[in-house]
């Protein structure tokens, strides 16, 4: 049976080439015969056939290069959300590393690098510890800071609280982030002097000393040095909203500090340079 069915197939090849054969022989010497008019309908659904082939073919080929194209495209993407993860890891370690940098070029404080190894509970950096201690000269109530991007510029400091505990290949440090820490600070732009409350929140309460005293939403306050606990001149944060409350003679202060008390990761202990 399957014999039969090749010699039929065969046969059929052999008799549309005899009839292509005749059609071209018909159409060169412009014959018109009965041979010539039974090729034509054929002769129609191989060009048909032919033409539905290759464009199916050529379908198949371009269906090739766009799946090329798409995985070209995805490496592309794929390489440029790897660059843009590493850009941003760099912008944001970016004001550590310059303030890094300006650590290295100060000459009237020593600067100890660390960085943080455990936490306390929660979400925000109470209190923590890092991984440098006695052995580095790291004492009691010693500054802790961090870099942070302040007016547009790298390489500020930023307060983050005191050393609280020291041991040895370890300190542990309390932040502002503490309701148990207060902080004494002046206006950046006046001098005038008032106190920090600390809080579990990036809005502090403040007071200012003098109920007259000159102060503006967007003022910067800075650590005033007079306690053993912060060294001057530490940026802390910025006043958002002022409020005198009735006959009191104190103006209290919301401020919004400079620190993320959720995202410290690396840190600063400075020191007068007298002191090591």
């Amino acid at each position: 049976m399957k014999t039969n069915r090749k010699w039929i197939v065969a046969s059929s090849i052999f008799i549309v080439m005899i009839m292509l054969v005749i059609s071209a022989i018909g159409v060169s010497q412009n014959i018109n015969n009965p041979a010539l008019e039974s090729v034509v309908p054929m002769q129609r659904v191989i060009n048909r056939l032919g033409i539905a082939i290759g464009d199916w073919t050529s379908s198949l080929k371009d269906s090739s290069n766009l799946k090329a194209d798409n995985e070209a495209l995805e490496l592309q993407l794929a390489q440029m959300e790897s660059e843009l993860q590493a850009a941003e890891s760099v912008m944001e370690a970016q004001p550590y590393l310059a303030a890094a940098w300006e650590a290295k070029r100060e000459n009237n404080r020593r600067v100890i690098e660390a960085v943080v190894i455990s936490k306390s509970k929660g979400n925000w950096f109470q209190t923590f510890v890092i991984d440098q201690g006695s052995e580095a000269g790291i004492q009691p109530n010693d500054t802790v800071v961090t870099g942070i991007v302040h007016e547009g510029e790298f390489g500020a400091y930023g307060l983050i609280g005191q050393v609280s505990e020291v041991g040895d290949g370890y300190a542990v440090v309390q932040t502002l982030a503490n309701k148990e820490t207060n902080v004494a600070f002046e206006i950046r732009r006046t001098g005038d002097q008032g106190i920090l409350e600390g809080d579990l929140d990036a809005v502090h309460e403040g007071f200012l000393f003098n109920a007259e005293a000159n102060v503006a939403e967007g003022d910067d306050l800075m650590t005033t040095g007079i306690s053993d606990y912060y060294l001057p001149g530490i940026l802390i944060g910025k006043v958002t909203s002022i409020q005198k409350e009735g006959d009191q003679l104190v103006k209290r202060l919301q401020v919004e500090t400079l620190v993320d008390f959720q995202k410290i990761k690396s840190v600063f202990v400075i020191q007068e340079a007298n002191d090591e």
